[in-house]
């Protein structure tokens, strides 16, 4: 699903997340991360939206920070003898991209430093897009735990704030304290902005650039990747509320809209579904775009003036089939918060 780069629902979704802080106390001097991999002092006068057992994303007016642990495949596991290798430097870059970003940023400048007896690569990635009037850029701090796991703790934002950005991660880099990453048991991860929790299955993390209401989800091996949207419409009032057989005849409806104009997906399945107390609708399907076939099962899950939508898929039927039970215990762990 192509990612968004626009502020612009960051910006309409504000006022929301700042009556939540706000009557919330949602600041915290000093955050610690669920598995204890690292800890940090967090500014009083920034904004939560999201929380991994990894990663923590937080906002500060127009800049957004995200950190992450990220494991680094075996090529990319570095030593002093190839950590300042540019081919290395370049394929770490689109490890990041890859994690975090999103493709349509290009490295600008790197430089290496030392952070607390630990290797410290410092990067600025600039968004090319010519239809982005903000032209945002990507800074990034990625500290080396050891020679399998990096953290990285980033920045997004527009070219107009860009030295408030690198002021903001100077300062909260100074308060890092970075341990050994642990394995991931219970991958539980909240969106706070939006208002929901799952477990996302084993070595999933979350890529969720510059939006709250559109949250990336990707495996560490990149062979299936999934995403969750959330909407707001009064249009689904009706399926929220809904009981048997009514929603049954409502899912038959929403399915012939879905499929009436789109001639390039196959329905395999589809079925009404009730997760955690929230009506919905559950699909089975293949996708053929561009000669390329997509396996995805999606959900739809709708309250009374919101919707989300919920979707794992890979172009690999084998990876798909392996992983489907997993998504299955991830959506059915969805559950809407309580403010």
């Amino acid at each position: 699903m192509k990612k968004y780069s626009s502020f612009c629902y960051f910006v309409l979704s504000m006022t929301f997340m700042i009556n939540f802080a706000n009557n919330n106390n949602a600041y915290a001097k000093e955050y610690k991360s669920t598995y204890g991999n690292y800890s940090m002092n967090i500014p009083e006068n920034t904004i939560p939206i999201s929380e991994g057992s990894t990663s923590y994303r937080f906002a500060q007016g127009n800049i957004n920070v995200e950190c992450n642990i990220i494991s680094l495949p075996p090529e990319l596991q570095m030593n002093e003898e190839n950590k300042s290798s540019n081919d290395k430097i370049i394929k770490l870059d689109n490890l990041l991209l890859s994690s975090i970003a999103d493709i349509n940023y290009q490295n600008t400048n790197s430089s290496w430093q030392k952070y607390k007896n630990k290797e410290l690569l410092y990067q600025i990635f600039e968004n090319k897009s010519a239809d982005n009037p903000n032209k945002e850029k990507f800074l990034a701090d990625t500290i080396f735990i050891n020679n399998k796991n990096v953290f990285v703790i980033s920045a997004f934002a527009p070219n107009a704030e860009n030295e408030k950005a690198a002021e903001l991660l100077a300062s909260i880099l100074k308060s890092v304290k970075i341990n050994e990453a642990k394995d991931i048991r219970n991958n539980y991860f909240t969106n706070i902005a939006a208002g929901y929790a799952l477990n996302l299955p084993n070595g999933w993390h979350n890529k969720s650039g510059n939006t709250y209401n559109i949250i990336q989800l990707q495996k560490a091996d990149n062979q299936v990747t999934g995403s969750i949207r959330t909407f707001t419409t009064n249009e689904y009032t009706h399926y929220a509320k809904a009981s048997e057989p009514e929603l049954s005849k409502l899912e038959n409806q929403f399915m012939e809209r879905m499929t009436k104009y789109s001639t390039n997906q196959t329905i395999i399945t589809h079925k009404p579904i009730n997760i955690n107390g929230l009506n919905g609708i559950l699909i089975e399907k293949s996708i053929n775009s561009q000669d390329e076939i997509s396996n995805m099962l999606e959900c739809y899950l709708f309250t009374s003036d919101k919707g989300y939508q919920i979707n794992f898929s890979s172009k690999d039927k084998k990876q798909y089939d392996v992983s489907k039970k997993e998504f299955l215990e991830s959506i059915s762990s969805f559950k809407k918060l309580g403010y």
